[in-house]
């Protein structure tokens, strides 16, 4: 189901795997992230926005994605996955969350869940479900699309628990100014 690369045993990293995702521990919330293959690398383009700058700057290759050879090829593979045999990956990444929760609910930490690490994926229009799903985790992203930026302000319909930023980059000043 992966698209013949390495096996799939889980999507989701927790935090303290990641220096960015960590930052939440000192507020007793447990972190956990989707690391797709950025931009085009899998054979899928997750960065529809992304700019020249952002490509050559991308921290993917940076900490373990540097270091071990099995990271960079997790990410390539979760990402085939997700555009291959989305109905299988969706079940995987449900079945993750409710574990997160629980994970969370035991030892009394409130769980956050970032799931673009390295990607742009529009969530809430492709599985709007998971954010019903999990009123209690706090789902964050970044984001260098203006409008999903901005109809995260402004539509009341956005889930009220998933809070995107808007990504800067060396093309967008102006637009990141009016968010």
């Amino acid at each position: 189901p992966n698209g013949g690369h390495q096996r799939i045993y889980r999507l989701l990293c927790k935090g303290n795997s990641n220096p960015k995702l960590k930052k939440g521990d000192k507020l007793r919330y447990t972190t956990y992230g989707l690391s797709f293959a950025p931009h085009k690398i899998s054979g899928f383009n997750v960065c529809p926005h992304a700019t020249l700058g952002c490509i050559a700057s991308c921290i993917y290759t940076s900490g373990m994605g540097g270091l071990y050879p099995n990271v960079p090829k997790g990410r390539i593979s979760r990402t085939r996955l997700f555009f291959l045999n989305r109905h299988v990956f969706m079940d995987m990444l449900i079945e993750e969350l409710g574990k997160c929760v629980l994970k969370g609910e035991r030892k009394n930490r409130k769980v956050a869940v970032r799931l673009n690490v390295f990607s742009d994926i529009i969530w809430e229009e492709i599985a709007p479900e998971i954010f019903e799903m999990f009123p209690t985790i706090k789902f964050y992203d970044y984001t260098k699309n203006f409008k999903r930026a901005m109809r995260s302000i402004v539509d009341p319909t956005f889930p009220p628990n998933y809070f995107l930023t808007f990504s800067r980059s060396e093309k967008n000043e102006t637009k990141a100014l009016q968010i």
